[in-house]
């Protein structure tokens, strides 16, 4: 599920800022939906947070 704002960025361009989150997913995507330039298409940024330490090692099977 997620939701969308209308936001301003601070050169007066308008933008959707989402949030994207389900049960599935490790942590909620955040996201910014700018129109191009042109008027041809649209540019998503997103990002979530980093994963710590413990979540990226690799742990060997038990024995």
């Amino acid at each position: 599920m997620g939701a969308a704002w209308s936001k301003r960025s601070g050169e007066g361009r308008y933008y959707l800022s989402l949030k994207l989150d389900n049960p599935s997913f490790n942590a909620p995507i955040y996201a910014n939906l700018f129109d191009d330039e042109d008027g041809e298409g649209y540019t998503l940024l997103w990002s979530r947070p980093a994963r710590t330490a413990s979540e990226t090692t690799l742990q060997s099977p038990p024995e």
